[in-house]
């Protein structure tokens, strides 16, 4: 676990869904960071178990994100989330965010799948895998939970070849952060 000025006194999980997203940066410099792998459930699961294991004080996810209004190289701080992709999202309210930075506060829309169309309806500025089931785990175990995203890419045909040519900026971009915490 890390410990960082910002949170005294509490020991705070980092969490992120893919290896790639940090590249090993963080873990070169000190930070302990467990991965989830991709998607709700994977998300879920793990987390849980890190919860319950570890017992975490706070829990800060760190990722990369898509958007269809953001460009790639914005670093933002999730302040809700909503459930993309099916009518719960027209039903299920958004699910607010403590924050703490002063990074461009957002919406996150989550899904297990890339959206490469934008709908009307959007009610969110990017887009990830794991942030609601994250926060859900955490809302369960009384946790606190925070989001922090890269904007790789902008959710169309070439999100993956963006998403791999901006990650080592999102790697410095949460080293730079994590180390303005301690």
């Amino acid at each position: 676990m890390n410990q960082f000025s910002k949170f005294p006194n509490e020991n705070v999980l980092i969490v992120m869904a893919l290896r790639e997203e940090s590249g090993g940066v963080l873990e070169q410099h000190g930070f302990h960071v467990h991965y989830s792998g991709l998607g709700m459930v994977n998300a879920a699961a793990k987390l849980t178990e890190l919860g319950m294991t570890l017992k975490p004080h706070r829990i800060i996810n760190l990722g990369t994100a898509g958007s269809f209004s953001l460009e790639p190289g914005t670093l933002v701080e999730v302040d809700g989330i909503i459930q993309r992709g099916s009518v719960v999202s027209f039903i299920r309210s958004r699910k607010k965010i403590e924050t703490f930075t002063e990074l461009p506060k957002v919406t996150c829309g989550t899904a297990d799948f890339v959206e490469v169309e934008k709908s009307p309806n959007n009610l969110y500025q990017i887009m990830d895998m794991e942030a609601l089931a994250y926060a859900q785990v955490c809302e369960k175990l009384n946790i606190p939970f925070h989001s922090i995203k890269y904007v790789t890419d902008s959710s169309d045909v070439n999100t993956l070849k963006d998403w791999k040519k901006n990650l080592a900026f999102a790697q410095q971009s949460f080293l730079s952060l994590c180390q303005s915490f301690k």
